[in-house]
């Protein structure tokens, strides 16, 4: 994920502007977004969503607003089937929200996050980590992107391990596909 800026409102909400490969700026703050003024782009809401491509079968859940944690669900059975146009081999796609309903809880901590924001953020990256070391992770990636930009192509994929995903500063990048590795590596 690449924010431009940053800073936090009058009412100490964490906001972002980013712009996308379009040129399009965006607000966005925490489950919801207003586009900038001065670009007028077509997406009204943003969010940060991430996918997991696997062979495997997971569990889907659904989110609940009430006790809010990770979930989740195959992309065929969201509103939102864009990641398929990624889809390689025969993987399963599936979409990984946080505890706020979306993506946007896979953000990385920072000094302006509410102490409860970043214990949700630390227990769902550990979830995460979980659900990640259930898997055959040799057929398995992720890619984090802004909702409705699930049309754009993707970078060359970068290696990464589950214990960088688990550590709340991670950022990951938009269209950054990401093939994880178990195992932290062992500098000789």
């Amino acid at each position: 994920m690449s924010c431009d800026t940053q800073w936090a409102d009058s009412n100490a909400n964490m906001l972002y502007a980013r712009t996308n490969r379009n040129n399009h700026m965006s607000v966005v703050c925490r489950n919801q977004s207003l586009t900038h003024p001065s670009n007028v782009s077509k997406r009204s809401a943003m969010c940060l969503a991430l996918y997991l491509f696997t062979e495997e079968s997971l569990p889907e859940s659904e989110w609940i607003e009430d006790e809010p944690k990770v979930f989740v669900q195959a992309i065929e059975n969201r509103k939102n089937q864009y990641a398929a146009k990624w889809l390689d081999d025969n993987k399963r796609i599936y979409y990984i929200g946080g505890y706020q309903g979306c993506g946007c809880g896979w953000l990385p901590v920072n000094e302006f996050d509410e102490p409860n924001d970043v214990e949700a953020r630390q227990r769902d990256r550990m979830v995460l980590g979980q659900i990640l070391r259930s898997i055959d992770l040799k057929s398995s990636w992720l890619v984090a992107c802004w909702e409705g930009d699930e049309e754009e192509s993707l970078f060359t994929i970068e290696t990464i391990t589950i214990e960088q995903i688990e550590d709340p500063g991670f950022a990951f990048v938009e269209l950054q596909p990401y093939r994880i590795h178990a195992l932290k590596y062992v500098r000789s």
